[in-house]
């Protein structure tokens, strides 16, 4: 089917979504599907650390990391200490973040301190737009979602960072996040790219959330057979 007519399908059944994320510059995914238990597992965890944060680091060489310190608008500082060793290999460091040279930690001798940022911090990565490998990672997530207060759940220096490197190097930004359920991941785009990664992801993720999968059911037979 062409693909036009099948975006168009999806902006005609989700257009109060699209308007969202387009109007918002981003999109949340669900990079762990926990249903059972009240904490991601340490499985989990090393598999987000794997899947996407590897992947997104050996994409670009241009990759910029930044672990930031958990605070919101409601939530105070999240003062967990990272693991005493491996030390992280830092490039520059404020009051609020920390910026790694993470191409030379993507081993397993650092896996621990990954594994401490995604509990306990978020982890910003910035790469060049053209360098993201969205068809290996949108099947790699769960239940794309608009949040509308990432300030509640996100340090507020690190959306804007994200925004900055979108609108001034642009680049694809993602913010990982870890939380008593879940581990996720907040994705900026510049506009001339948000809306088809979206696009792309809705078509290739799974779903926990039986209504949605039921909704886009008939767009992904369609994709199928173009």
């Amino acid at each position: 089917m062409d693909r036009r007519k099948t975006s168009d399908k999806i902006l005609h059944k989700y257009q109060k979504y699209a308007k969202r994320v387009c109007a918002g510059g981003n999109f949340l995914v669900t990079l762990t599907n926990n249903r059972t238990q009240l904490y991601p597992s340490d499985d989990e965890y090393v598999a987000v650390f794997q899947d996407w944060i590897v992947s997104i680091l050996k994409a670009s060489q241009d990759a910029e990391t930044f672990v930031y310190q958990r605070r919101s608008k409601t939530r105070s500082f999240d003062v967990t200490p990272p693991p005493r060793s491996p030390k992280p290999i830092i490039m520059g460091k404020t009051s609020a973040r920390v910026q790694l040279d993470a191409g030379k930690m993507i081993n397993l001798e650092h896996r621990e301190y990954w594994l401490w940022a995604l509990r306990h911090r978020n982890i910003v990565v910035c790469i060049p737009e053209q360098n993201f490998p969205s068809n290996t990672l949108s099947p790699k997530c769960w239940n794309p979602a608009i949040l509308t207060n990432l300030g509640a759940v996100l340090a507020n220096g690190a959306i804007q960072l994200a925004k900055r490197y979108v609108s001034k190097k642009k680049c694809v930004c993602f913010i990982f996040r870890g939380n008593s359920s879940n581990v996720t991941v907040t994705i900026f785009a510049p506009q001339s790219r948000l809306l088809q990664l979206y696009e792309q992801f809705v078509l290739n993720c799974q779903f926990t959330h039986p209504a949605f999968e039921r909704e886009f059911a008939e767009i992904r037979r369609e994709n199928r057979k173009r």
